[in-house]
């Protein structure tokens, strides 16, 4: 109970440190956004930023025990810099989320809330699993066992010849599952299906309920029915491994859930704001934040996002006919394309970290 307990917390824990890292960005990127898009910017900024402690520790095979150490001490860091010096933004996000949120219909906030709750419960009690999720959670269990980043295989166990960058450049994921069961002392299984598990159906709805918002201009009330209808729509496509409901209700703690519930719409969500917006160019910051996080998120992402990104780039170049927009949308193709190469090579076998 006490394990579980402390799973759940960290979920709010997680959410207070996106929070945080999602102003700290935003005033320095100086953005101009509302308090939830706050909060979405941080949970990108978060493994945007996890990615560059994350990949040099991997690809060198420090112990895990010393990029626990450096990245708790970056983190810290960051936190304690983004409250000294951002203290006032804190403040007035937390107020803009609370009246972004707010509804003078209650009905409708707790008929979301109702959805929403109903949904976490049944992804938790969910305990069918597949090979893709023992592969995971076995991944987890043997950095913590082994004290090593993708050095040993998850499913068996077993030292591989070389680390397969096919998990290993999208690991920062999976790292932080490791962290937090490592600083807390906590099962895998339990931080990825639980703490994981919930955060994702959270951002799944805060990005719906933002799509909800600028479909209908800001009408809270047709913004909780349109979130409520979204949630509910996930229950009757699941028969098929392969819609993206599936991975929301069935694989929820999965990398790839995440990145098929709340990067793609996150980036559908960016280009609705885009098109609406006639100063979009903190939204064209916003983009670039979420491609950089995108691939430590989920490597499915490496090729999705950057087609999404082009379709955005070239619509809005051809109603606008503005260069501007192929520099901007440019810039966030980068980080996927780096990735891109580097996965590319290690195909070829050009470029393997022999172990």
């Amino acid at each position: 109970m006490i394990q579980l307990t402390l799973s759940l917390l960290l979920v709010l824990l997680h959410m207070v440190i996106f929070g945080l890292f999602g102003v700290g960005v935003g005033k320095i990127l100086k953005l101009d956004i509302g308090g939830l898009e706050t909060l979405l910017l941080g949970f990108f900024s978060f493994f945007a930023v996890m990615q560059f402690v994350y990949l040099p520790s991997m690809l060198l095979k420090v112990g895990f025990h010393i990029f626990v150490l450096i990245w708790a001490v970056v983190m810290l860091v960051i936190l304690g810099a983004i409250v000294i010096c951002f203290h006032k933004r804190i403040g007035e996000v937390g107020k803009a989320i609370y009246h972004e949120l707010y509804t003078t219909k209650k009905s409708l906030f707790f008929l979301t809330v109702l959805i929403f709750v109903i949904l976490v419960l049944f992804q938790g009690l969910w305990n069918h699993h597949g090979f893709d999720a023992s592969f995971y959670i076995g991944t987890v269990n043997t950095t913590l066992y082994t004290d090593t980043m993708y050095l040993y295989n998850g499913e068996t166990g077993r030292i591989a010849t070389s680390i397969d960058m096919r998990y290993a450049l999208s690991g920062a994921f999976y790292m932080n599952t490791a962290f937090w069961c490592r600083i807390l002392n906590l099962p895998a299984l339990m931080v990825q299906k639980y703490t994981m598990g919930t955060l994702t159906m959270i951002l799944h709805t805060l990005v719906a309920f933002l799509i909800g918002r600028k479909v209908f201009v800001n009408n809270v009330k047709h913004a909780y029915l349109f979130t409520s209808v979204v949630l509910l729509v996930n229950v009757f496509f699941t028969s098929s491994i392969y819609t993206t409901s599936t991975f929301l209700l069935l694989r929820t703690f999965e990398s790839k859930s995440v990145g098929a519930n709340v990067v793609i719409p996150a980036v559908f969500y960016i280009a609705l704001c885009i098109w609406k917006s006639k100063e979009a160019g903190s939204y064209w910051k916003l983009l670039f934040v979420f491609s950089l996080a995108s691939v430590p998120i989920a490597m499915s992402m490496i090729v999705i996002l950057p087609m999404m990104v082009f379709v955005l780039m070239v619509a809005e170049y051809v109603c606008k006919r503005d260069k501007k927009v192929l520099l901007q949308g440019g810039i966030s193709l980068v980080p996927n394309a780096v990735y891109t190469v580097l996965f590319f090579l290690f195909l070829q076998r050009i470029w393997l970290i022999q172990i």
